[in-house]
């Protein structure tokens, strides 16, 4: 299928995420720039920058009933899960939006999670069973430091990575590509 371009100047590279059906995630770069897409291409926010901050990475702080094991199909061959209802975890990151990425089993699980500080959203772990799903995104943050707090709703939960996007979150290009934001 044909995507709106979010630029003029000649594509590179295009990165389409393996959970496409499901998240509906799309990345495009090109000479001027990088633009990520979650609505599978409809409206794009352009792109700064990426922190990957593995499960594993000291930034996070995991609670009780967290496990980290070997996984080769994770990002960095490692994933942290729990099968503990109210098991928490929290990590810390600067940027304008982010993603975290993780595992979805057979069995669908719940996370819970706060953003700084802020009201706890719940998200429904369903969908097709597999390795590097984005469990749970926000963007259009304000660039800065956020703190995620999580806290399993339902086991399991499978964490492997957490992107912290740095973008402009007053550049999301209207569905044509090239309009107001």
């Amino acid at each position: 299928t044909e995507l709106e371009r979010p630029t003029l100047a000649h594509v590179e590279q295009l990165a389409v995420s393996p959970a496409f059906s499901t998240d509906r995630t799309v990345a495009v770069a090109a000479a001027d720039g990088a633009w990520a897409s979650w609505d599978g291409g409809e409206t794009w926010a352009a792109v700064r920058g990426v922190d990957s901050i593995e499960s594993d990475h000291a930034l996070w702080t995991f609670g009780t009933g967290w496990e980290t094991q070997d996984d080769p199909a994770a990002s960095a061959g490692r994933v942290t899960s729990s099968a503990w209802l109210g098991a928490t975890a929290s990590v810390d990151f600067r940027g304008t939006g982010f993603e975290l990425v993780g595992r979805l089993d057979e069995d669908p699980g719940q996370l819970l999670f706060r953003l700084d500080g802020g009201d706890v959203q719940t998200v429904e772990l369903e969908g097709v069973p597999g390795d590097q799903v984005v469990l749970a995104g926000v963007v259009g943050l304000a660039d800065g430091h956020h703190r995620l707090e999580f806290e399993v709703g339902s086991p399991p939960v499978t964490l492997d990575v957490l992107l912290g996007l740095y973008g402009a979150p007053d550049t999301v290009l209207s569905d044509s590509g090239f309009g107001d934001s």
